[in-house]
């Protein structure tokens, strides 16, 4: 085919001329996208991997998860748990701040500065159990109705859940054993 066409040209020169000029074009637009989308992804791998890394070494969240673990101990009425809270503005403000930080994240991945099958794959469980036990918790036992005000924790865990579900992932309901505070014996 190419024969036939440069049966018809004058000069097939100027025709490999501009191919080679059309792919040089092409070749300086694609690359830099190419390498942006490719940085893009590092940079959200990256940003996760130190979310991960503070919400697992940061003293005040650790702190927090362990404070509004040892109370569902409590409330569940196991055996020696304590109630670490002095009174219920006290679990309603910690509720609250470890929530913001849920939704926070949230507002991350949509906003597409967090790598979202990364964070299913490691904070989604724990989204899911902050979303179905501190949330549901403020709303039961106080009256408040928190839907609205996050939202966008809401959609991460619907969408956190259904990617469990597809991936046949279990789903936590427990802080990880690392993460319980030490047994006063």
């Amino acid at each position: 085919m190419s024969i036939a066409l440069f049966k018809y040209l004058d000069k097939p020169h100027l025709y490999l001329d501009n191919l080679r000029n059309i792919a040089t074009v092409l070749g300086s637009l694609l690359i830099p996208v190419a390498i942006s989308v490719s940085s893009r992804s590092r940079e959200r791998k990256r940003a996760t991997l130190d979310l991960l890394r503070r919400f697992t070494s940061d003293k005040i969240i650790t702190d927090r998860l362990r404070s509004l673990y040892q109370y569902r101990r409590f409330e569940e009425a196991e055996a020696g748990a304590i109630n670490p809270f002095a009174s219920d503005s006290e679990l309603i403000i910690e509720s609250i701040l470890m929530l913001n930080f849920c939704d926070t994240v949230c507002i991350e991945v949509k906003a597409g500065l967090i790598d979202r099958r990364m964070l299913y794959r490691t904070l989604g469980p724990t989204l899911i159990g902050a979303r179905q036990t501190i949330m549901t918790r403020l709303e039961t036992k106080f009256g408040m109705k928190l839907g609205q005000a996050y939202e966008d924790l809401e959609r991460l865990v619907g969408q956190a859940e259904t990617y469990q579900r597809r991936k046949g992932l279990g789903f936590v309901t427990r802080i990880p054993r690392s993460m319980r505070p030490s047994s006063p014996t």
